[in-house]
């Protein structure tokens, strides 16, 4: 799983594979022929070597441009560390008698290193989407809003308020944690609305609505999160065991996306048609 998400969440991996083969046609091509009778037949397999390692290179260079997306190729960082990789491969290949292990070395130290940053990347921004909200319509102070889950198929709720608020148990757990591919376990309990209301001159977030509760939340059980809640300073690992209410301005026949971030917090955003 880790393995899948590093290859479609960054061309890095997708460039050390392409080096790696560049490398090698760059010092097939440039190696000399031995001093053998059938030197026709040794520069045919020379440069049959040559395009087939060509060949595969350019294959990895499409796979990094497809699979996570043109945009995320257009950088000079990117381009910089191709290219120097690339000459790493090279001089690994055709001079390995002499310099061979420390660059070895440093090819282990190199791509370790893109590994280790890409997953962390990948570990510290990810995110798990657990529902959709679709705004049916606001009047009068009430909002008719119809909350898309993905196994649990869809609710119709009518909340007072022009904010909803969904209401998220969450687990969060160490960096430590979230490195090795951990991610914030929740339950999602229901929706909640507030409004803006002025007391004593002041605008105040209020809730106006005890909201609405599934009956079957989405998530681990009750009883887990309540165990890790009493025990929460004696468990390791942990960071925070808590409850998340995100407020979000409602706007009529608009749809929007809850995502649990891996190391905690919710977010909510406007989905894209």
């Amino acid at each position: 799983m880790i393995f899948k998400s590093l290859f479609t969440a960054s061309p890095y991996p997708w460039a050390v594979l392409s080096a790696l083969f560049l490398g090698a046609a760059l010092s097939r091509a440039t190696r000399r022929l031995k001093r053998i009778p059938d030197r026709e037949t040794a520069g045919a397999v020379k440069w049959s070597l040559f395009s087939l390692y060509l060949s595969v290179s350019l294959i990895f260079a499409l796979g990094g441009v497809f699979i996570p997306g043109p945009l995320k190729i257009i950088s000079v960082k990117l381009l910089c560390f191709f290219l120097s990789a690339s000459l790493l491969f090279f001089l690994g290949f055709r001079f390995k008698k002499s310099i061979g292990l420390i660059i070895s070395l440093l090819l282990i130290v190199t791509v370790s290193s893109v590994f280790l940053f890409v997953h962390s990347l990948n570990a510290f921004t990810g995110e798990t989407k657990i529902a959709d909200i679709r705004v049916l319509d606001l009047r009068n102070g009430v909002m008719k809003l119809e909350i898309i889950q993905g196994s649990s198929g869809s609710e119709i709720a009518a909340i007072k308020g022009d904010y909803f608020a969904p209401i998220v148990k969450e687990i969060i757990f160490d960096d430590s944690f979230v490195f090795l591919g951990v991610k914030t376990w929740y339950r999602f309990m229901g929706v909640t609305g507030f409004s803006f209301v002025k007391e004593n001159g002041v605008m105040t977030l209020k809730q106006t609505d005890r909201g609405f509760y599934f009956t079957e939340p989405e998530g681990i059980s009750d009883h887990l999160y309540g165990y890790y809640e009493k025990y929460e300073g004696s468990i390791p690992g942990i960071k925070s065991v808590q409850v998340d209410i995100t407020a979000k301005k409602a706007v009529p026949l608009r749809v929007y996306s809850l995502f649990i971030q891996n190391d905690g917090g919710l977010q909510i955003t406007v989905t894209k048609k």
